[in-house]
């Protein structure tokens, strides 16, 4: 199953380490080694004024399933950069949209100062959760495709109809077409109601023919 989801973000930077950010952009792996971040993802134009803003972005397959990690591949990113500001934002495909952010304590990340000196404030979220969503849609993405046996039968002024595999499911019609499609129906809400309940479902019986010659 796939569940597209687009990300977007950017880091903002102080040009006065322009070259040293840029250098750790293009270390990042190629977009042919499937790698969460590529450097292709990443523009990193000269700076305007006193900042430089590195924006990126991407479009993953089923990213809830590795969000935890993902996430963690980007704080790597960010502790060997000089930056004040990141922001990403995560569109799913089925979840919503999410925001996140990193703001260091100080005046801005400096990656040549000890990680236990220095600390961000992240928000946004969530962190953990995503993945269970996506197995769990992955799951529920399995539809099951059973085939009931019914019994049609004539009678005095119309045609009636049961399943031997679900007791007390039953249907009536003015023709055999007819209660064909009210069975249909009626196994149908049987089955809802039965999942609703928390029951299993049968395991559809198997039917065979057996052919009879019968003399004149």
């Amino acid at each position: 199953m796939g569940h597209f989801s687009d990300l977007h973000g950017y880091i903002m930077c102080l040009n006065e380490y322009e070259q040293h950010n840029v250098d750790q952009i293009h270390s990042l792996p190629s977009e042919d080694t499937r790698s969460l971040l590529t450097c292709e993802m990443f523009a990193t134009p000269h700076p305007r004024y006193d900042e430089q803003m590195l924006a990126f972005g991407q479009s993953y397959n089923g990213v809830e399933s590795y969000w935890e990690k993902w996430l963690e591949t980007f704080e790597s990113l960010l502790k060997k950069l000089y930056w004040y500001e990141a922001h990403v934002h995560l569109i799913t495909d089925c979840w919503g949209t999410y925001h996140y952010s990193w703001t260091p304590e100080d005046s801005g990340w400096n990656p040549a100062v000890s990680e236990t000196e220095q600390s961000w404030i992240f928000s946004g979220g969530p962190r953990t959760g995503l993945r269970d969503l996506y197995v769990s849609a992955a799951k529920n993405s399995d539809t099951q495709h059973l085939r009931y046996p019914i019994i049609i039968e004539k009678g005095p002024t119309s045609y009636g109809a049961y399943s031997p595999d679900l007791p007390g499911c039953v249907a009536a019609g003015d023709t055999v077409e007819e209660v064909r499609v009210i069975m249909k129906e009626a196994i149908e809400m049987h089955i809802k109601g039965m999942l609703e309940d928390g029951k299993s479902l049968p395991e559809p019986s198997a039917t065979e023919w057996v052919d009879i010659a019968v003399a004149p």
